[in-house]
């Protein structure tokens, strides 16, 4: 397994950096080549991106939820800023914090090359970070 898996990085990977230099339309094999995980020193291949087109594109819905709550955080964020409401700020910064808890939930999910950063992010005490949300949410799940 090892073997192929090897084969099939080093093919793609080469594949792809030809087409890049001739100009020509870049293949997008499944699995994409930079998710074929080869550990030598346990021998074991492992894949951690989607393996068949049905995972694709369940794989590209959660990049679009995760995109959509990117524009959702910003439209929050920008209103939150605007208000002149005190009780509408908090009704928008309990939104706003809700929609990053979801980017940060899918975002946190993926692999570092998918990662993508957030943009306008809620500092706010009650507001997820970064690469925690998670954990926070397994936390959520046991109270």
């Amino acid at each position: 397994m090892v073997e192929n898996a090897f084969e099939y990085k080093q093919k793609w990977t080469a594949e792809i950096e030809r087409c890049k230099r001739a100009g020509l339309l870049v293949p997008t094999p499944i699995p994409n080549p930079d998710d074929v995980i080869i550990d030598m020193r346990s021998s074991r291949a492992t894949t951690e991106g989607p393996l068949d087109e049905r995972e694709k594109v369940k794989w590209n819905e959660r990049l679009q939820k995760r995109d959509a709550a990117q524009a959702e955080v910003n439209f929050l964020a920008d209103a939150c800023k605007r208000s002149r409401s005190e009780k509408m700020r908090d009704r928008l910064l309990s939104e706003w914090i809700s929609e990053q808890f979801i980017f940060d939930l899918i975002n946190d999910s993926l692999r570092d090359q998918y990662n993508t950063k957030l943009h306008n992010r809620s500092h706010n005490e009650n507001a997820s970070r970064a690469g925690e949300a998670l954990a926070q949410y397994k936390r959520m799940k046991l109270v």
